[in-house]
């Protein structure tokens, strides 16, 4: 009872209604639909449309990351679009009606099939316009439900707090939606049937318009970043004793903007290069942020495409345990940020703690999340298990480090740019996708083989050390023929070490007996004898008395073993199962 009567105050000044409101929530839901069913799985989708004949793990990772990464750099310039130019309700408009056409693209795409085959090019066209709408609404959507809740006449932290409870009540009902109804839909049905709820939700948007509250479009801020640049480049060759605040050594050029030189009328104000400096200061915090926006791509690529082959053989049911997985993610954010905000508010109230300082504990405890995330990640692909753990590392890991990073910077500009905040990291992490793009064609290379067409030929866990890789190249060998000879060889005696379930180490000595034994009576014991080849790497008596081809076959020998154990513990796993 006592904590009962501790929330009812909050459920009374969050929970309010207006008319306006009531004609928003359906849009609101239809978009989290889209977002929850189709872009955030966007990777399940793509694979599924291609077929195993054009199944290819690194270009569904770089198509998804292109994706992702388009609609996190377009934030920044349609939030400017909807505060200066066209003002929210027109943007809302706009997007939500391309966001129809490219739902309706997509259902068109699975249904003009040629060969058994999807309409590629109808599907790139759709999630094309599907990206860009999505990403207009995701700020411009939000902040004008935020205006609704202006005629209220509370303060600031009480209307944002309102605004957050109707913003994520409905992402809740729209996640409980996906998982349980959308999820058994094939993705054809599925754009058709949220097409159809958008374009319903749409009308209802349209028929409250009489109700709506709208804020007059601001004045452009960033024109001041132009301008203090190319003046404070024109007087490059003169001296300013005046040090504009913010105090930042890298950054005191800027100060050369206010000069004037005789009868000239056109030099920068003092607040125009303060706004301009405080801008600028953020970029070394920006740039921490690419690491996490590394990971976070990782996360909406490889680790659903290494849970989808651990999840159940029906495509539905891969499908719905995808979604809850990217639920995790999500809830886990939500949490993450909201009750980290919890305790600073109380502590600040104690301890009197400055919000900037708060929003670098933020940013450190989400950063500190990516290692064990990875490492997470790596130990249960290894062990070919799957698990949640670290989809939770990744949702605590961009709530804090987000939300960190907004708090952060409303604490330094101005407030002429503190709507801003999050297109601005929306912005770094587009970045970071891009780079993964990079990091991805650079790690497909022969030299690594990280990536490779398929998630069983890729080596996300790091089987094959590197160094290992770059001998068999420098040395002519090919590793995809070592390890077929490889699979020769020890095949025969994994399956009879599983079917007596015996230990680990009888197994590999088993395989070591049959293997000379099988290479005996292919070629026979006297062309045996006489070129002494190895059975893994095909090398002669002359070739092994180099040292470095017997450092080469000691790695080798060594990932053999840890590769027999991991096959003997899977062979025993599904025999169990069967």
């Amino acid at each position: 009872m006592r904590l009962i009567e501790e929330f009812r105050p909050l459920f009374q000044n969050y929970v309010v209604f207006t008319k306006s409101i009531f004609f928003m929530l359906g849009l609101i839901l239809s978009y989290k639909l889209v977002e929850n069913s189709v872009l955030s799985v966007l990777i399940t989708h793509l694979t599924d449309a291609w077929g195993e004949d054009q199944y290819d793990l690194r270009k569904a990772a770089m198509v998804v990351n292109l994706q992702e990464g388009m609609g996190s750099v377009s934030v920044v310039f349609f939030v400017y679009l909807a505060d200066v130019r066209t003002g929210r309700f027109n943007m809302v408009v706009f997007a939500t009606a391309f966001s129809i056409v490219g739902l309706w693209l997509n259902f068109l795409a699975s249904r003009n099939e040629y060969d058994g085959k999807v309409s590629l090019g109808l599907l790139y066209l759709g999630l094309g316009l599907l990206t860009f709408a999505q990403a207009a609404l995701s700020e411009t959507l939000e902040a004008f439900l935020e205006d609704q809740l202006r005629l209220t006449g509370v303060d600031e932290d009480l209307r944002i707090g309102r605004k957050k409870f109707w913003w994520k009540l409905v992402s809740f009902v729209a996640a409980i939606v996906s998982l349980f109804g959308l999820s058994l839909l094939e993705f054809g049905i599925l754009t058709l049937v949220l097409a159809a709820v958008m374009w319903v939700c749409f009308i209802v948007f349209l028929l409250g318009s009489n109700y709506y509250h709208h804020e007059e479009t601001i004045e452009n801020q960033f024109k001041d970043v132009g301008i203090v640049l190319a003046r404070a480049y024109t007087n490059r060759s003169f001296h300013s004793d005046t040090e504009i605040p913010p105090h930042v050594p890298w950054l005191r050029r800027l100060d050369r903007a206010v000069i004037a030189h005789g009868t000239e009328t056109n030099s920068c104000t003092a607040a125009q290069v303060e706004t301009v400096k405080y801008l600028f200061k953020m970029l070394p915090m920006w740039c921490c942020f690419l690491a996490l926006s590394l990971v976070a791509a990782s996360g909406s690529t490889f680790f659903f495409e290494e849970a989808n082959p651990l999840a159940n053989d029906s495509v539905a049911e891969n499908d719905n345990s995808i979604l809850i997985l990217a639920n995790v993610v999500r809830f886990t954010s939500w949490m993450g940020s909201e009750s980290s905000s919890y305790f600073i508010k109380k502590l600040g109230e104690r301890m009197k703690f400055k919000q900037q300082n708060m929003g670098l504990v933020k940013i450190g405890v989400g950063m500190s999340c990516c290692m064990p995330c990875c490492l997470v990640a790596w130990g249960l692909i290894s062990n070919r298990r799957s698990g949640v753990t670290q989809f939770i590392l990744l949702g605590l890991m961009q709530g804090l480090s987000l939300d960190g990073l907004e708090s952060f910077y409303k604490s330094r500009v101005p407030g002429s740019l503190l709507s801003f905040g999050l297109p601005f990291g929306e912005l770094v992490m587009g970045i970071g996708k891009f780079m993964s793009i990079l990091c991805i064609l650079i790690f497909s290379m022969t030299s690594f083989r990280w990536f490779a067409k398929d998630i069983d030929a890729s080596r996300l866990d790091k089987n094959d050390p590197w160094p290992l890789q770059s001998v068999d190249v420098e040395m002519g060998l090919d590793v995809e023929q070592s390890d077929a000879q490889l699979e020769d060889v020890v095949s025969p005696s994994v399956e009879s070490g599983c079917d007596e379930a015996g230990d680990a180490t009888a197994d590999r000595s088993e395989i070591g007996e049959e293997g000379e034994a099988d290479d005996v009576t292919a070629d026979g014991k006297e062309a045996a004898a006489e070129t002494h080849e190895d059975p893994l790497l095909g090398l002669s008596d002359q070739s092994t008395r180099n040292p470095t081809v017997n450092i080469h076959a000691l790695l080798r020998a060594v990932t053999v073993i840890s590769r027999l154990s991991s096959r003997v513990a899977r062979k025993r796993t599904n025999s169990k199962n069967e």
